[in-house]
């Protein structure tokens, strides 16, 4: 059962649809840039967490941490899946590669999580400054209360 403020594609604040549909971007875009231009998806892949965060922060009001994390965490999947298929064409990493390979997609992992909630602070911070700034505009421009008369004005009989 649906409440009141939640659509199709929202279960108790989760929006899957459109994190779903902000993963499938970036990941299509990251592939797009390693087959058009040839730049690795190695190195994408901290762009792609950070791109997921900045837009799916601003534009979910209700659970955006987790949003943001699962957005983040499927974008690191998935580009870890198609680095390994693509750019080392599904053969085994070298043991001498093995660590690199973990820890730097670890450290993209580790960015993403602290950007999330980094920016979910700021986001939050500046959006409520901009609520106290518009009360205060609303304050000073609201016009004084009008002045009311304590006697009645006569009415005049034609």
């Amino acid at each position: 059962m649906q409440n009141g403020n939640e659509s199709k594609s929202s279960w108790n604040g989760w929006r899957f649809r459109y994190v779903g549909m902000t993963v499938l971007v970036i990941v299509v875009l990251q592939v797009v840039a390693d087959y058009a231009i040839h730049y690795k998806l190695v190195t994408t892949i901290p762009l792609g967490v950070l791109f997921a965060a900045y837009v799916i922060i601003p534009r979910i009001k209700e659970r955006r941490l987790g949003n943001a994390l699962l957005g983040a965490l499927a974008v690191w999947v998935i580009d870890v899946i198609l680095e390994v298929f693509i750019d080392f064409h599904g053969n085994e990493l070298a043991a001498a590669n093995r660590s690199a390979f973990l820890q730097y997609n670890l450290y993209a992992l580790a960015l993403g999580v602290v950007v999330c909630w980094g920016y979910l602070k700021l986001t939050e911070w500046s959006e409520r400054k901009r609520a106290q700034m518009e009360a205060k505009r609303q304050a000073e421009t609201q016009p004084a209360q009008p002045v009311r008369r304590h006697h009645k004005k006569k009415k005049r009989r034609k």
